[in-house]
């Protein structure tokens, strides 16, 4: 190979970066600084693996030019991997401090290497003591290099690392491993590529090629939102890889086969005779392995996709041959414009109006035609008694010169010019006329013949009744839509009703005994005892003590009692909408901010993406998560931590709020959620946790909670997406 050739090959190298540089740039990514960050990182990788081409330049350059190039080429390398810091930092939001850290350490061992590099000053200290050692400078200078770059890969995998301990419900997760993978590539391209001997670039080639596909993996999680699972990445890439392995084994069997037998063969036979045969043999062994080694490594590797691929097959089977109208209008208009050439059509909808009028409404028109406005013809129109009693086409010209269309008024005629159209091919079902397919010009200008109106008849045979199918099940579908959601209407009325009746039972019997209770007399003023009187009986001291005694006690309880009913009456109404549960939380750390940095509690929320919106009363929902989010701040010990995670379980949205507080003691769980209970028996406690179930389960969910007492607790909210009728018991237990 030429050195014309090499430098070729290993100046596509530098032009990858660049490449992808180019495409970061016009992505649409939803991390801007990440994407800046990262593009300053392809570049200084572009700029570094540049350093190859000085090997293959041969005497185009000077020696100075080489020798600093290659001088050049190590920081880079160390600067490449300080832009892969701070762009992993920002694309997991690693906190300040934290990156700040690290790049300052990263710097001062960069500026170390500055300092200590003997190509750089063109000076030798000799050797230098460090820690009562003495060490050669060049290996000193070779250390504190490779630390300025090892430290910023390996910082940055050790975040990764930790960022996906501290997820492990996130959706983000995938994500995390994706770059995982992008630092690992990195780290051991640059590992290999920090070996260096004199022009023998081989080392430096392959760190490249380890760097390159780290590059193209971290570009395409950076501009692409999400990332496709990892596990079945790899399954259809081993599937592949095997496969074509395999296919590749069998080939090379049956070629040596047939090599031998074609050296073995007699003197007389022809060889092409032979190869014909070996050939068609070889083509059907061929294809027949194909298949089943494909059969088998996707039974292999891909059991899940095997059995989507079987239920799509079978879902396609049972309605893939009734699309929704709209879809069936399109491939109509395809597929006439296919056989006749024609670009221009419309096909209406036909129904039926007060007085056996006729209505033509739009379905899909073709974009080469403007779409028309729907038109309505009366009972005994020319125009609508054609269409309801014959099947073949009409044009616009028989329309005009016919005497049967003379009657035709002028405002009907006039929306039929309208349309700019000159063949109109009804669509019956039986004797039902349910739409009307518009058709323009031929692109040639020739008229329609009766081989065309006949292969259009045909058509509109077969597509009248799927059409009026299609019309039926959209009816009975939107029908279906409307009565489910008045039955989810419905549930969660019957949901609250429920909830409500077992917290007023609960208020009832806490009422029950105060209102048994008799009042104390109203206070009356006592006439003195004269002295010479006799000292009145005990039991009349104690009813005058009893009547100048303070009423506070009783107050208080009356008090405590208007507060109870107050906070209950506020839950009987509900008025559930459309609510998004991400603006719920926030909306809720916003208002709890300053209690928690009060205590130094740090909150870390992950949200996953594509959460759905939930029908729910949006104050109610709210107060419930201020409650559970309130106490895990109040019950938190100084310093701690708090995680909130919201993602989907099944059919449920699932809120976790996890603290690392004092926890709860096991012999008071059984007894959390009875709030009003505790307030008859002592006339103390909260009754934020027993208000924030009935919320939850006013709207169809339940709460689960555990606890380790002296290490925290956590309490999981799960609201269905869709509620069922059995609402009697199963939500309404304490959880």
């Amino acid at each position: 190979m030429t050195l014309a050739q090499h430098l070729f090959i290993v100046s596509i190298f530098p032009l990858s970066f660049l490449g992808l540089l180019v495409f970061l740039w016009f992505s649409e990514s939803q991390h801007p600084i990440t994407r800046r960050r990262w593009a300053v990182t392809l570049l200084l990788a572009a700029l570094w693996s540049s350093v190859i081409l000085r090997f293959h330049v041969g005497q185009t350059v000077t020696v100075e030019v080489i020798y600093g190039w290659g001088v050049v080429a190590n920081y880079l390398l160390s600067l490449t991997a300080l832009g892969l810091l701070l762009a992993t930092t920002s694309y997991l939001s690693i906190p300040r401090p934290q990156r700040a850290t690290a790049v300052v350490v990263v710097i001062l061992l960069l500026v170390a290497a500055l300092l200590l590099d003997i190509h750089l000053w063109g000076f030798y200290l000799g050797s230098l003591t460090v820690v009562g050692q003495p060490i050669d400078q060049f290996d000193l200078w070779i250390a504190v290099w490779i630390a300025s770059w090892w430290m910023s890969a390996f910082t940055a995998l050790i975040m990764t690392l930790q960022k996906k301990a501290d997820a492990p419900n996130s959706l983000y997760r995938n994500q995390i491993n994706y770059w995982l993978i992008v630092l690992i590539l990195f780290i051991v391209g640059g590992s290999i590529a920090s070996v260096q001997q004199n022009n023998r670039p081989i080392y430096q080639e392959i760190g490249v090629l380890l760097i390159l596909p780290a590059a193209i993996l971290g570009t395409i999680c950076i501009a692409r939102s999400q990332m496709p699972d990892l596990q079945l990445t790899v399954r259809r890439l081993l599937n592949r890889l095997s496969g074509t392995l395999i296919v590749f084994g069998l080939t090379w069997v049956v070629l040596s086969f047939l090599t031998q037998g074609l050296a073995e063969l007699p003197p007389g036979l022809s060889h092409n005779l032979v190869l014909v045969l070996a050939a068609f043999i070889f083509t059907g062994l061929f294809i027949v392995a194909y298949r089943v080694v494909n059969q088998l490594t996707r039974r292999i590797f891909l059991p899940a996709l095997t059995q989507r691929d079987g239920a799509l097959s079978d879902y396609t089977n049972a309605v893939g041959n009734l699309p929704e109208p709209e879809q069936l209008g399109q491939l109509l208009l395809r597929r006439i414009e296919a056989n006749l050439t024609t670009r221009d059509g419309c096909c209406f909808l036909a129904e039926s109006g007060p007085g056996g009028r006729l209505l033509l409404r739009p379905l899909i028109t073709t974009p080469t035609l403007d779409t028309p406005t729907a038109a309505t013809f009366a009972a005994d129109s020319p125009f609508a008694s054609y269409l309801r009693q014959a099947r073949m086409p009409l044009v616009q010209y028989d329309i005009d010169n016919l005497v049967q269309f003379a009657d035709l008024p002028e405002a009907e005629r006039a929306s039929l010019k309208a349309w700019g159209t000159m063949l109109y091919l009804p669509l019956r079902a039986g004797d039902t006329l349910v739409g009307l397919v518009a058709l323009g010009d031929k692109e040639s200008g020739e008229a329609y013949e009766t081989a065309d109106l006949g292969w259009l008849v045909a058509l509109a045979n077969q597509i009248g009744p799927i059409l009026a199918q299609a019309r039926q099940l959209t009816s009975l579908r939107q029908i279906n839509e409307y009565v489910f959601a008045q039955n989810q209407a419905l549930v969660r009325q019957q949901q609250h009703l429920h909830a409500l009746v077992a917290l007023q039972r609960e208020f009832i019997g806490l009422i029950s005994p105060d209102l048994k209770r008799p009042l104390p007399p109203p206070e009356q003023p006592k006439a003195l005892p004269a002295k010479s009187e006799s000292r009145p009986p005990p039991a009349v001291i104690a009813d005058e003590e009893l009547v100048r005694q303070p009423p506070d006690q009783s107050t208080a309880s009356i008090d405590k009692l208007i507060q109870t009913a107050s906070r209950i009456q506020k839950r009987t109404t509900f008025h559930f909408e459309s609510v998004h549960l991400d603006a719920i939380i926030s909306s809720v750390l916003h208002n709890l901010n300053t209690m928690a940095e009060a205590r130094r509690i740090v909150i870390n929320y992950n949200m996953a993406r594509f959460v759905p919106v939930i029908y729910a009363d949006e104050t109610q929902l709210r107060e419930a998560v201020h409650s559970l989010l309130h106490n895990a701040i109040k019950f938190n010990k100084i310093g701690g931590q708090i995680s909130i995670d919201c993602y989907l379980d099944g059919s449920n949205i699932c809120l976790r709020i996890a603290d690392s507080g004092v926890g709860i003691r096991p012999d008071r769980l059984p007894h959390l959620w009875s709030g009003l209970e505790q307030l008859a028996a002592n006339g103390s406690g909260g009754l934020g946790l027993k208000l924030a179930q009935f919320v939850v389960v006013a709207h169809g969910g339940h709460i689960d909670v555990e606890s380790s007492y002296g290490s925290g607790s956590v309490f999981t909210i799960y609201l269905p997406l869709v509620l069922v009728e059995d609402v009697q018991q199963r939500s309404l237990k304490p959880s």
